[in-house]
Parts: structure tokens; C-alpha cells; sequence
């Protein structure tokens, strides 16, 4: 009997040690294009998601916290208990336009004129 119970707790143990991947895809929540190079953070690692915005990371099963990250969009934090291979989808929210201004600077390469830039006002 102590034979099954010391084997059961080595499986429980080495469950627990196994890493589990977590793997999907991450998009824009408004026109559902996949997002290439999103910054995705864990257990103070970084990767970013491929060309088609996909991404796997390797994590224990025990929690973890993801944060989710591309420029133009909120940030998503998401944290994750994994007990076996996950795919999950990603959908970020963009952020609203909040340019006052744009301001565009030129200069010929041979004389500069006495205008060498221009303010275009934002509506």
C-alpha cells in the first residue's frame, strides 16, 4: 500500500514539472487582421507572435500571467492556469486616434527657403 501511494505522489509531482504549451493567435479586435510582432511577456521572458500572428510559449502549469502588447493598442493582461496544451485566440482593442497635430518638415538638399516646415491643423 505505501508502494501505490509514494507511486502516485511521483505522478502528481512530475505532472506538475511538465511544461504545457500555450499557443494561439493574436488579432485586431475590430477587423479581426492577425497582428505580426505583438509583444507577448510571461515569467520575465518576451517573445513576439510570427508573421501570421501567431505565437507558442512553454509554461509550467502552474499560474501565469501573460501580458499582451502592440503598438496602437490596449495592453491585455490575461493570467492562465495550464494543465495541458492550450489554444487560445487574442483580440486587442485598438486605441483612440488621439493626434492634435501632424507636423511635416521639409528641406531641398541644395538651399533651404525661408518655409521649412508646415503645421497642418487636426480637425
Amino acid at each position: 500500500m505505501k508502494v501505490i501511494r509514494i507511486f502516485f505522489l511521483w505522478i502528481l509531482t512530475t505532472n506538475a514539472l511538465v511544461a504545457q504549451t500555450l499557443s494561439g493567435f493574436i488579432e485586431d479586435a475590430s477587423s479581426g487582421e492577425r497582428l505580426i510582432g505583438a509583444t507577448i511577456k510571461f515569467n520575465n521572458q518576451g517573445i513576439i507572435s510570427n508573421r501570421y500572428g501567431y505565437f507558442s510559449v512553454n509554461v509550467n502549469a502552474k499560474p501565469v500571467r501573460l501580458t499582451f502588447s502592440y503598438l496602437g493598442f490596449e495592453t491585455q493582461e490575461i493570467q492562465y492556469t495550464i494543465t495541458k496544451d492550450t489554444s487560445v485566440l487574442i483580440k486587442l482593442n485598438p486605441v483612440p486616434n488621439t493626434l492634435q497635430e501632424v507636423v511635416i518638415t521639409s528641406s531641398p538638399k541644395q538651399e533651404l527657403s525661408s518655409i521649412d516646415h508646415y503645421t497642418i491643423p487636426w480637425r
